[in-house]
């Protein structure tokens, strides 16, 4: 569940940039409908938000890979050692 969630935020944050943008660049483009404003805004959400996706799973498991290794690694020293 908590990784829907995730996906969902990052669903809003590329929703919300390419809505900051659209309108940073809006001098620029010719629209002549609310409905091409807000296809736009959805055309350039989506490679936004597949890369943010990308980013979020890549590290995501190299996380878990440094979690893994690190409990691996950490010696176990509960007293004096006897040599």
């Amino acid at each position: 569940m908590k990784s829907f969630k995730i996906i969902f935020i990052l669903f809003l944050l590329s929703a919300a940039t390419s809505a900051v943008v659209f309108f940073l660049n809006s001098a620029e483009t010719i629209t002549s409908s609310t409905t091409d404003v807000v296809g736009e805004i959805a055309v350039v959400a989506v490679p936004i938000f597949i890369f943010l996706l990308f980013v979020y799973l890549i590290v995501r498991a190299l996380g878990k890979t440094l979690v893994k290794r690190n409990k691996k690694s950490l010696p176990n020293q509960e007293g004096p050692k006897a040599v």
